[in-house]
């Protein structure tokens, strides 16, 4: 960005469609534009933004005929202090965030042992509702905590199938061994009330 006495710079606004007509033609906007002086700044989906060089004395001559052609020409005034100002107050919006995110982190490290008791509570008296809803009153029935690895899961459940089932377990399965969704939400139906909690 050059601001001299004589010299100064200015910033083209120009269509992202017409970009190739703004680098073809804005040296002949004006006698007075330096050659090779535009360099792009930025782009958007619709816009991009240019820089200019030209002599101060024919500013107001170049943003009119540059309007005619479909270009916006905005004024620039490059302020050593400005820009230190803003980017001290970068620096401060960068260390409020992290501090921001140190006590967050603090919080959910604090909390988390508190979550996960109340979600496991939660998953059990699930269990018991829909265990009541299933065999009745009064409660007669072992709820228990079972973690197979991902390989032995369907020889688990096989097991349980057999531990479990009775005349009436021909009722959770159907002909063509597609289960319908049981109380507990699972993908399939069990001879016995099954929720799954996944940790990832």
């Amino acid at each position: 960005m050059i601001t001299s006495e004589h010299l100064v710079t200015l910033l083209a606004i120009v269509p992202k469609y017409s970009q190739k007509d703004w680098l073809s033609s804005y040296e002949k906007i004006d006698t007075f534009v330096v050659p090779r002086s535009s360099k792009k700044l930025y782009e958007d989906n619709e816009y991009a933004l240019y820089t200019v060089t030209l002599f101060a004395k024919v500013v107001d001559n170049f943003k009119v005929r540059a309007r005619e052609k479909g270009f916006q020409v905005r004024d620039f005034e490059y302020s050593p202090e400005a820009q230190e100002s803003r980017k001290q107050e970068m620096e401060k919006l960068l260390q409020d965030q992290e501090a921001m995110r140190t006590t967050l982190l603090q919080w959910c490290y604090a909390s988390y042992s508190e979550v996960f008791s109340s979600w496991m509570h939660f998953c059990a008296v699930r269990v018991f509702v829909e265990s009541i809803l299933r065999y009745g009153l009064p409660p007669s029935f072992l709820s228990a905590v079972l973690a197979p690895s991902t390989k032995s899961e369907k020889k688990v459940r096989s097991i349980l199938e057999e531990l479990c089932g009775n005349a009436h377990s021909i009722y959770w399965k159907s002909e063509d061994d597609v289960g319908v969704a049981g109380l507990g939400g699972e993908t399939e139906a069990h001879p016995y009330v099954s929720f799954t909690i996944n940790f990832v």
